[in-house]
């Protein structure tokens, strides 16, 4: 929980901001431009985690983080971050421009403009994002086997250790349940939050 709840919010901050900027700025570097940099950023999650497996692994060995929660926080971050963009950006881009502008006529500033205005009606987007955030990092496996030994061991890595040479079918099922049973009741916590922030009436 501490690994997953970490990484997810911190890549759901660093996400949102980087998709308003992304939404509501314009970005030129030569022939790179605004859709470019989002598909970078959406591109990370197109590369197998293998991929990834032995610079993760170099790069936490060097700083001494291998088999540490920071180090599995500092990956997954890594691995989360994409999918906050990538969902944001999308959302931004549908919340109508004639807020940001209203918003700057009445005296606020680009930063003041996101927190007051935009920011409360993304909520669906929030939430949708952070679900997103969450499943992904509760349910890898990969990074937490090939990035962990004994030290840190996460809930999949520790189910699939119970299995021998003749297969606890219970202990696995009752595993696999207490596993899935969190997402579950976030997902009926936040079900009824994705209904609001809707734009109706927003406009003047």
């Amino acid at each position: 929980m501490i690994v997953t709840l970490s990484a997810s919010a911190i890549s759901l901050i660093l996400g949102t901001f980087a998709a308003y900027g992304l939404s509501r700025f314009v970005y030129k570097a030569g022939p790179i431009g605004n859709n470019d940099l989002t598909f970078f950023f959406v591109s990370q999650r197109i590369m197998p985690p293998v991929v990834l497996a032995i610079p993760f692994f170099l790069m936490l060995g060097f700083f001494g983080l291998l088999d540490t929660i920071l180090g599995l926080v500092t990956v997954y971050i890594a691995l989360l971050l994409p999918i906050a963009v990538w969902v944001m950006v999308d959302f931004f881009n549908n919340i109508p421009r004639e807020l940001d502008e209203t918003a700057m006529i009445d005296g606020c500033t680009p930063i003041e403009t996101f927190w007051r205005v935009i920011l409360p009606n993304s909520l669906p987007g929030l939430v949708v994002a952070g679900i997103f955030c969450i499943v992904f990092g509760w349910n890898d496996f990969f990074f937490a086997f090939t990035l962990t030994f004994t030290e840190t061991q996460l809930l999949p890595v520790a189910i699939v250790s119970l299995n021998s040479s003749v297969t606890p079918w219970w202990s696995l099922s009752a595993s696999a349940l207490v596993s899935v049973a969190p997402l579950i009741v976030v997902a009926f916590l936040v079900e009824r939050y994705l209904e609001k922030g809707s734009l109706a009436g927003a406009r003047k």
